[in-house]
C-alpha cells in the first residue's frame, strides 16, 4: 500500500517535512529570496531525516538524488505550501492585511486537518494490508490526532488574540507587544509539532523505503512486510514517537478549553481506529 493519498492534487509532497509555523511580525520581512531560502531549508531537513533512517547505502544515494530533484519541484506546486507562504506574508504585513490573515489562516488549517485526516485513513489501510505490529498504527494515528488537536487549540487561542490585535492596530507599541506574546506561546507549540512530524515520518519512511527496491516503488501501492524490517528499530522508532505524542498532548492540554474544544472531527477517527484494532486481533 502507498503511504500517500492519490488524487488530482498529487500529494506526494504531503509526506515531506515542511515548516508551516506562523509567527507574527509587525515589520515586513518576507521576500522571494527568503522564500527560496525556506525551500532550501526544507530540502536540508528532509535529507537530514533521511540520514537517520537505516537503509541500504546504494538505495540511500538514489533517494538523496530523488529528494534533491523532487522536494523543491513538489513544493513549487504544492497548494498547501503556497498557502502557508501567503499566510506568512499576511502575518508580516498585519498592519495592512489583518482581516485577510485571519480569513486565510482558518482556510489553511481546515485544509491541513483534511490532509492529516486523509493520511490517517491511508495509514490505516496500509496497516490492514501488512503484518506490521499494532503499535505502528497506534503511534502513527495518535500522532495525527494530537496534531489535529494542536490545530484546534491554535485556532482557539488566535481567535482570542484577534480582537486585541484589531483594537491596537494603530498603536505600534501595543501591537508589537501582542505579536511577541503570540510568538512566545506559539513557538513552543510549533517546535513540538515539528518534532512530532519528524518522528512520525521517520517511522513511515523506514517502513516504506525498506519495502521498496527502486525509486519508482516509494510512496506506491505495495505489500509491507516485517521480514524486510528490524523489529528492534520499529520498536525504537515507535517508542520515540510515543514520547513526542505524550509531550504534544501535554502542551495541548495546557491551553485546551474543554468548553470550546471537544474535537468532534477526531471522534469518528478514534471510532474507526478502534474498529481496525479489533479486526487486526481476530
Amino acid at each position: 500500500m502507498s503511504l500517500l493519498i492519490k488524487d488530482e492534487t498529487n500529494q506526494i509532497q504531503s509526506m515531506f517535512r515542511r515548516d508551516l509555523s506562523l509567527g507574527l511580525n509587525y515589520e515586513l520581512s518576507e521576500s522571494f529570496n527568503q522564500y527560496k531560502q525556506g525551500q532550501a531549508k526544507i530540502l536540508k531537513d528532509n535529507l537530514d531525516l533521511l540520514n537517520e533512517i537505516p537503509l541500504n547505502e546504494d538505495f540511500r544515494a538514489e533517494l538523496v538524488d530523488f529528494f534533491k530533484k523532487d522536494v523543491i519541484e513538489n513544493l513549487d506546486n504544492d497548494p498547501l505550501y503556497e498557502k502557508a507562504i501567503e499566510i506568512k506574508q499576511h502575518a508580516n504585513n498585519m498592519s495592512r492585511k489583518l482581516s485577510n490573515y485571519f480569513k486565510e489562516v482558518g482556510k489553511f488549517h481546515m485544509e491541513l486537518k483534511n490532509n492529516m485526516h486523509a493520511q490517517l485513513l491511508h495509514v490505516s489501510k496500509l496497516f490492514l494490508n501488512s503484518d506490521l505490529p499494532i503499535s505502528f498504527l497506534n503511534s502513527v494515528s495518535d500522532s495525527l490526532v494530537a496534531g489535529m488537536d494542536y490545530i484546534d487549540v491554535y485556532n482557539s487561542e488566535i481567535y482570542k488574540e484577534r480582537w486585541g490585535l484589531i483594537a491596537n492596530l494603530r498603536n505600534k507599541i501595543k501591537f508589537e507587544r501582542l505579536c511577541k506574546k503570540h510568538n512566545l506561546w506559539s513557538a513552543k507549540f510549533n517546535k513540538k509539532q515539528d518534532a512530532l512530524e519528524k518522528h512520525r515520518l521517520k517511522l513511515i519512511w523506514y517502513v516504506d523505503f525498506n519495502n521498496s527496491t527502486t525509486i519508482e516503488e516509494i510512496f506506491k501501492d505495495k505489500k509491507i512486510r516485517m521480514e524486510k524490517l528490524e523489529t528492534s528499530i520499529i520498536n525504537e522508532f515507535v517508542h520515540q514517537l510515543e514520547h513526542q505524542i505524550n509531550e504534544m498532548e501535554q502542551i495541548n492540554l495546557s491551553l485546551m478549553d474543554y468548553s470550546e474544544i471537544i474535537s468532534e472531527f477526531n471522534e469518528p477517527n478514534k471510532t474507526m481506529l478502534k474498529l481496525i484494532q479489533t479486526i487486526s486481533t481476530q
